[in-house]
């Protein structure tokens, strides 16, 4: 049987030639993985998702933080293919572990456009500690609004992904937040890009 799986893989992979997924110049441009394609022409465009430990290098980082990237082949030249960000999202079993019974949940998607011509789409995610007023969650929603928008309008797409990495202003985000009402979580747990310059 394992005979058999491994000579229908050998064949579905004759004719075919490897090239090698490079990260973004963000991520010193790593060699990431191969992948196979029959033609390059068909490698382009192609989205190839990545967990920040596999992308960053970083595993004592991102090793208990699942998330991942999403990289758009944009240029393939010889056997290598060149990639920009193409999206973002935090698994879903991390957002279920951290909402507890009688904690308030706050979501808020919104679309932004950097300093360098991305269009975004943002969601954010806020948890307080306990179950809390209307009038403390549209508060909180419109902070978490307004910092969301200073965060990503006033940079590059690159410098924007450096500090979502690098989680300064989510950390003073949560800092504000919980100054009008105690912040369990604060993350952004997509970005979606919309449209991005040519």
């Amino acid at each position: 049987m394992a005979e058999e799986k491994k000579e229908l893989t050998q064949k579905k992979q004759k004719g075919k030639n490897w090239y090698t997924i490079m990260a973004p110049p963000l991520f010193r441009e790593r060699e990431l993985c191969e992948i196979p394609a029959t033609d390059p022409k068909y490698l382009k465009g192609r989205n190839i998702e990545m967990g920040l430990e596999e992308l960053t290098g970083d595993y004592k980082k991102f090793a208990r933080f699942p998330a991942a990237m999403k990289l758009k082949v944009t240029e393939v030249t010889g056997n290598r293919a060149k990639t920009i960000f193409g999206g973002y999202e935090v698994s879903k079993d991390l957002i279920f572990r951290v909402t507890r019974k009688r904690t308030q949940k706050i979501d808020l998607t919104e679309e932004y456009k950097t300093k360098d011509g991305w269009n975004v789409q943002i969601t954010g995610l806020v948890i307080l500690n306990r179950n809390a007023y209307t009038s403390i969650q549209k508060s909180v929603r419109k902070l978490l609004n307004e910092r969301l928008k200073e965060m990503v309008t006033s940079v590059t797409m690159e410098e924007f992904l450096k500090d979502l990495l690098n989680r300064v202003s989510i950390t003073q985000i949560k800092k504000e937040a919980s100054k009008i009402y105690p912040a369990r979580v604060v993350e952004i747990t997509k970005i979606e890009v919309l449209s991005r310059p040519e």
